[in-house]
């Protein structure tokens, strides 16, 4: 059997899943803002700061909705991948290979 069979579509997502993988989403972009910033050659400051802004704006976020999660699903956040769920939009990586 496929592994796609097992993706389940995002609509039938429990809300802590779903809070879960706002999470991640949220710590995976601010990661990506800072590897952009550290790729980059000679990026000016207006550029770095941007991106730097976003990063912490992501970083802010993900802290927001780890809050919300704590407070009405307890300390242990269920494991949530990307490839697991079905109809999600795939980021873009900052990996040049």
């Amino acid at each position: 059997m496929s592994l796609i069979a097992f993706r389940r579509p995002i609509s039938r997502l429990a809300d802590q899943d779903v809070i879960a993988l706002a999470i991640s989403l949220e710590e995976g972009n601010a990661h990506i803002l800072r590897m952009l910033i550290s790729n980059l050659q000679n990026p000016s400051q207006e550029i770095s700061t941007y991106l730097a802004t976003r990063a912490d704006q992501s970083d802010a976020q993900r802290r927001l909705w780890l809050d919300h999660y704590r407070a009405h699903f307890g300390e242990v956040l269920p494991e949530i991948k990307l490839d697991q769920i079905r109809g999600l939009t795939h980021h873009m990586t900052t990996d040049p290979a």
